[in-house]
């Protein structure tokens, strides 16, 4: 067990970078030939690319593709007029940088005080969230098509759709996205006209659509908009409330081939009503194979998330929490734990 956190939101951000960047170096050191040396070697000099989102709403950060957790895994926030300090802890390890969000999320001065610190920054976005998402999804779909060698407007497998009004959905759907599959946001009865355009592009008759989340966050209208832009095939992974949709995100990654081969995989534990702490996650998601758990209120985990963990105990060999005790309390870390060890005879470390 792990709590990864800090005072404020942005000392949370750095931490969960620090995890990040350890776990990528355990990994990469297992491979002599990777040019980040020796795990203490990359620890001390690895380049990482920084992502930069406003810090007081969850909108733009929720659109940074989280397939970059290899070379731009953590996610930085920050006051829309200043650099915070505590990204000062990481920056020898900063080479340049992705901005999401418009001039008025994230200020230009700070795009200015970024590129003369940390290298070139690009901006990836629109006039509100779903057109930053839209373009952040073209952004991921523009470096697939690089990566893989295609030519031209090559189409995506799979779309992932989420309500853009809130975050639970969102951060738990970052899970089940990769390289070339894009999460985009809707709203409840409407699919925003930059979102149907990217769709019309990247989109095709055997794209699948994933709307994560139930009707009460998508519902039936935004379906038949799918259709009518002649999408393939549309399923939901949805329960019947954020804390089921969250466990549902979960039973689709684990239950996906790891594309590494670690074969290990864990849980990470957030607040269930701030997105403060919580919305650094992605990078640990992927980094530890870890999809999120939503606690039933923020003193109680909740019996059906209990349940959860009981059936799944045999596969998961980490509990990473975001944020401190004031965040997420021992209590809700301690029935996690205990479910998983009553059923594998185990103890926290």
């Amino acid at each position: 067990m792990e709590r990864v956190g800090g005072p404020t939101r942005y000392a949370t951000a750095v931490a969960v970078a620090e995890a990040w960047l350890r776990d990528i170096c355990a990994y990469e050191a297992t491979f002599p030939t990777q040019p980040s040396g020796t795990e203490e070697e990359c620890l001390e000099n690895r380049p990482v690319g920084l992502n930069l989102s406003r810090a007081d709403t969850f909108a733009d950060a929720l659109a940074i593709p989280t397939y970059f957790y290899t070379d731009h895994g953590p996610t930085f926030l920050t006051p829309p007029d200043r650099l915070p300090s505590e990204i000062d802890r990481l920056s020898p390890h900063f080479d340049g940088g992705v901005i999401f969000g418009s001039a008025t999320a994230v200020g230009d001065d700070v795009a200015d005080e970024v590129e003369r610190r940390f290298g070139v920054v690009n901006r990836v976005a629109g006039p509100d969230r779903y057109a930053t998402s839209a373009a952040a999804a073209r952004f991921n779909a523009e470096i697939y098509v690089d990566v893989y060698g295609h030519e031209g407007n090559e189409f995506v497998d799979t779309m992932i759709l989420v309500n853009g009004e809130d975050w639970p959905d969102a951060l738990a759907a970052s899970a089940i996205t990769r390289l070339g599959v894009p999460i985009v946001a809707v709203r409840r009865d409407e699919i925003p006209e930059p979102v149907a355009e990217l769709i019309r592009q990247y989109g095709s008759s055997g794209t699948e659509f994933a709307l994560v989340g139930g009707e009460s966050a998508i519902s039936q209208a935004v379906v038949d908009q799918l259709r009518d832009l002649g999408g393939g095939s549309i399923y939901r992974v949805a329960g019947s409330d954020r804390t089921a949709t969250a466990r549902a995100v979960a039973d689709a990654y684990l239950a996906a081939p790891d594309p590494d081969e670690r074969n290990t995989n864990g849980i990470i534990i957030v607040r269930p009503d701030s997105f403060a702490d919580a919305i650094a996650a992605p990078a640990l998601i992927h980094s530890r194979r870890a999809p999120i758990i939503i606690p039933a209120t923020t003193t109680d985990l909740g019996e059906a998330n209990i349940e959860w963990l009981t059936e799944n105990a045999a596969r998961l060999d980490t509990v990473t929490v975001l944020g401190e005790t004031d965040v997420v309390p021992d209590a809700i870390v301690a029935q996690a734990v205990d479910a998983i060890c009553a059923a594998r005879d185990c103890k926290a470390q």
